[in-house]
């Protein structure tokens, strides 16, 4: 069962910035992309240049995840919104589901589970051009993964010299540094240039726990789509990734419910929205019977603007499904075998579901499950 896409990194929401966005330029989405890219070339060139192509063996889904991937690493949200809602209105009239997309060389062999060899192509690009922080950042990310710490540290420090955002505390990509001394260093430095931009972390040492749990929480997820693409879903590999996940998500969920018995839930106002983010990613991918437990709590968060309410929305229909009920704001899919593409859960009242949607600021069903490759029809 699967709420949302697995992107290789973090998730961001843009549900509201999409929904307005998209009924603007749904009717001229050929001219958007082109209005998009000679916008962006104004600009420093940071964004490798994207290939469009047809492959049925892709759903639309992988779209998303490099467009979001794009955006958090080269901040340039705001003009690769409009690409991604242009490609998102046309790939459903034109190409459905059947849409690739790629990026950089050396990240389009990281996203293949080629890891050597985007290294080379990174180091390549890193001699034409050292100030490229996005290949700086992702050439670290790579020695990261495959585990040589001493590059991934050389590289890590000039690719995050200048940001003062938290993302490099939440990449699961770097997960393998956490036990050397000199990630406590990164640590502070990053939440040293966070604090001074925005000040909003109050309780700094939980935060930093916090957002090493979000992390691992999303680890191994890009290894087992590379898996499941190469050896299919049902294979004994795939299986032991998931075995994997699973004391990952025990562990994480133990820390969890420790924090919250001495700490009560953690809010957004004291440790972020990627911390308290954190939390409600540990009880989502738990058992059914912290989900229940937890879940008036989400609601009241989610009332009293401590916790985005797609988090409620997310959590209700997990809860139902899992007990074999329908859900209520159509935010849970699955994946069909037999139909080799993501199917939506039954719904309650299905004629009113954008309309409870909207009650919790959520974009309407047919946008989000565009996301998933589903071409949303009401019954």
């Amino acid at each position: 069962m699967m709420s949302e896409p697995s992107p290789n990194r973090q998730r961001y929401n843009m549900e509201q910035l999409t929904a307005m966005c998209v009924g603007i330029i749904s009717e001229c989405p050929c001219i958007m992309v082109v209005i998009t890219f000679l916008t962006y070339s104004q600009a420093d060139s940071l964004l490798p240049l994207f290939f469009l192509q047809a492959n049925k063996k892709r759903g639309f889904n992988h779209l998303c995840q490099c467009v979001i991937f794009v955006v958090m690493f080269r901040k340039t949200w705001p003009v690769l919104l409009l690409l991604f809602v242009s490609l998102a209105s046309y790939a459903q009239d034109s190409f459905g589901d059947n849409i690739q997309i790629l990026l950089s060389p050396g990240d389009s062999l990281r996203r293949l589970g080629l890891v050597n060899g985007a290294i080379k192509l990174y180091r390549q690009r890193y001699q034409e051009d050292a100030g490229d922080i996005v290949n700086a950042y992702n050439y670290s990310c790579a020695f990261a993964v495959s585990k040589q710490i001493d590059s991934a540290f050389k590289y890590l420090r000039p690719a995050i010299e200048k940001d003062s955002t938290l993302q490099a505390l939440v990449d699961p990509d770097l997960i393998h540094l956490y036990n050397d001394e000199r990630w406590n260093e990164i640590q502070n430095e990053i939440i040293e240039k966070f604090q001074l931009k925005s000040g909003k972390l109050k309780k700094v040492e939980l935060a930093k726990k916090l957002l090493e749990i979000k992390a691992l929480d999303q680890a191994y997820l890009e290894e087992i789509d590379q898996a499941q693409e190469k050896m299919g879903r049902d294979c004994a590999v795939v299986d032991a990734l998931w075995d994997l996940k699973d004391r990952i998500n025990k562990k994480n969920l133990k820390e969890v419910e420790e924090i919250i018995t001495s700490n009560t839930w953690p809010k957004i106002s004291d440790v972020g929205t990627e911390g308290a983010e954190a939390v409600f990613l540990v009880i989502q991918h738990a058992d059914i019977n912290a989900q229940k437990k937890y879940l008036p709590v989400i609601k009241k968060l989610c009332e009293d603007n401590e916790a985005p309410c797609e988090n409620y929305a997310l959590m209700y229909d997990r809860v139902e499904v899992a007990e074999n009920n329908r859900q209520l704001y159509g935010t849970q899919v699955k994946w069909s075998t037999n139909a080799n593409k993501y199917v939506l859960y039954p719904i309650v009242d299905e004629k009113n579901v954008d309309e409870r949607r909207l009650h919790l600021g959520l974009m309407p069903i047919a946008q989000y499950l565009i996301t998933f490759g589903i071409q949303y029809k009401p019954q």
